[in-house]
């Protein structure tokens, strides 16, 4: 099919940035590491490694930040003769899809990801900074190999010159504190040093056993997608077949069934699962079919690399009444994930208004290799 030509004729050859390893803002998912993170359960702050009790921590999914909104209109499909600029939501993620579709599998799935949200500091004069993160994850399909992951948290900043300023006026301290529904979380305004973890089989077997043991208590077991017990080989099954792999794709236990969540869905299945390039293609030919998706042209990745956004629309679950835009960013000429943002776009969450990216990623790598663990 033409998509592929029809997407680098729309968007061009993309440039590597000389800035891209002195822009490091790192994965960290809204609230990560607490009940009521979306799906930051594996890269964030208090992350405990690539795929490691990934099923369990969907379970512990709560519905604060994120939505459950009507979705955006849906893109227009191209027509002859029309700019390549129209291009459609679904010509770009079919394009996508037979670009996957020719990726070799390798030993370790490896996520190295880019990330920051942010956060509302309060007082006299209120500001909004941004917390960074990067992780870089290694994760084998066997549960006989030993996964690996590698984080360090970065140097929170002020999100723009007023924030800055403000900060500035509260004595420019080292660490500040920010909402987390009825708590606080700090980050710090430093770069902190690397910490690596490592799952061992062992490992792998005993947060197995515990996470289907919580499944089984009564209080939970709504909570826990059949999937989530499942070994990756199983699931691989179940992918195969059309009428199930929507079971994999969009987890029923995860909150929101709109656009934008089946948007945010597609885009932690496609960086996150060792999946064969076959299953990879096909996730992103159901997404090409989602109702109330679009395409908003060219955008910037968190470390200014220029994509094509795919985006949908959603709304808060918190009872705060806001609406979010959410986009994944695929890169025009490879056609890979290289990031997605969360944008408010009506109304207040926790004292960000409309505007402000509540949640910003770079995946600067996804895929498969051959290599030995190691960060760079």
């Amino acid at each position: 099919m033409d998509d592929l030509k029809m997407v680098r004729d729309a968007y061009g050859e993309i440039t590597p940035n000389p800035q891209l390893e002195t822009r490091l803002r790192a994965r960290l998912a809204h609230e990560v590491g607490r009940p009521s993170s979306r799906r930051g359960f594996l890269r964030g702050r208090a992350g405990i490694g690539l795929g490691l009790l990934a099923t369990a921590a969907a379970a512990a999914v709560a519905v604060a930040a994120v939505g459950i909104g009507a979705g955006g209109g849906s893109g227009t499909a191209p027509v002859a003769g029309a700019p390549a600029t129209e291009l459609s939501a679904k010509s770009i993620l079919l394009a996508a899809a037979d670009q996957a579709a020719t990726e070799s599998a390798g030993r370790y799935w490896r996520l190295h990801m880019l990330s920051g949200s942010s956060g509302r500091v309060e007082g006299v004069t209120p500001y909004t900074v941004f917390g960074p993160n990067e992780f870089d994850g290694w994760r084998s399909p066997s549960a006989q190999e030993t996964d690996y992951t590698f984080q360090r948290e970065l140097a929170a900043y002020p999100l723009t010159n007023a924030d800055k300023a403000a900060w500035k006026a509260d004595g420019s301290p080292s660490s500040v504190k920010v909402r987390n529904n009825e708590d606080f979380y700090t980050y710090t305004l430093t770069d902190g040093g690397w910490t690596t973890k490592r799952i061992t089989p062992e490992i792998k077997k005993s947060a197995s056993a515990s996470f289907k043991q919580l499944c089984a208590r009564a209080d939970a077991a709504a909570k826990c997608p059949p999937s989530a017990q499942l070994t990756w080989a199983e699931k691989e099954k179940i992918a195969s077949d059309p009428a199930r792999f929507q079971e994999l794709l969009f987890p029923k236990a995860a909150p929101g069934t709109s656009p934008a969540n089946k948007l945010m869905q597609g885009f932690d299945f496609l960086i996150e699962q060792p999946a064969s390039p076959e299953i990879r293609a096909k996730a992103f030919r159901i997404l090409a079919d989602l109702p109330g998706v679009r395409s908003v042209g060219k955008v910037k990745s968190l470390d200014g690399r220029t994509g094509v956004g795919i985006a949908a629309e959603g709304e808060m679950i918190d009872d705060s009444g806001a609406t979010f835009e959410y986009q994944v960013i695929l890169d025009p000429k490879t056609h890979k994930v290289i990031g997605d943002k969360q944008t408010i776009v009506g109304g207040t969450y926790r004292g960000l208004g409309a505007g402000t990216v509540l949640v910003e990623q770079s995946v600067m790598q996804a895929g498969w290799t051959g290599d030995a663990p190691h960060h760079s």
